[in-house]
């Protein structure tokens, strides 16, 4: 197991709900940023999180892990609610055979879509928004309640790219997952990830 790997999976994690922060509560998300993690998404061929999203895009996610005060209390304590919540997310979804199946039919339906697509950032937002508010959303107990201003959260823009991002992080957890992180490495590994995330943040 590979304490680098697995810190940087989750920064993935952790830097989507970043940009969740940012969207929920009226500030502009990076669009490169969020670019960059729906990409992810759909790099299927791949479970090492090193060949799935450039560094230069986790800076905030590494932050977190860091352990130094880099981000704000208020923005710390909604993503460790967040990322909680997707972790929690990510164990339902691995049992759940027919939702997998569902969305890898989903990106390969979006990969054979994206050529004829002009935004394909916009577009692939879209299809992956649709796809967790059918199948993650609707019909589980258990739902990612997202904080910030009431008025910002019923455009239906903020809302599609909130719920694609929620779906960059599931797809960062189940890396995290398949390779070989566990609830105890959360517990009893954080010194150690911090460790990786300081040294990953020197070279950014």
């Amino acid at each position: 197991m590979d304490i680098s790997k697995l810190t940087y999976a989750l920064a993935a994690a952790a830097e989507a709900l970043y940009q969740i922060t940012l969207i929920s509560h009226g500030r502009e998300a990076d669009s490169h940023t969020v670019g960059g993690l729906l990409k992810g998404v759909l790099r299927t061929e791949s479970v090492l999180s090193t060949s799935i999203y450039p560094m230069e895009i986790l800076r905030h996610g590494l932050q977190y892990f860091s352990n130094e005060p880099h981000l704000d209390p208020a923005t710390h304590r909604e993503m460790s609610y967040y990322l909680a919540s997707i972790l929690k997310l990510t164990g339902m979804y691995l049992e759940d055979q027919a939702a997998r199946t569902s969305l890898g039919n989903e990106i390969q339906g979006i990969k054979e879509s994206l050529s004829a697509q002009t935004a394909k950032t916009a577009y692939v937002s879209t299809r992956l928004a649709d796809w967790y508010a059918r199948e993650i959303f609707t019909g589980r107990n258990f739902k990612v309640i997202i904080y910030g201003d009431e008025q910002v959260l019923k455009i239906p823009e903020n809302l599609s790219r909130i719920r694609a991002l929620l779906l960059s992080a599931l797809r960062s957890c189940v890396l995290w997952r398949q390779m070989g992180g566990t609830q105890m490495n959360m517990l009893f590994g954080r010194s150690k990830m911090a460790v990786c995330a300081r040294r990953m943040l020197e070279v950014l």
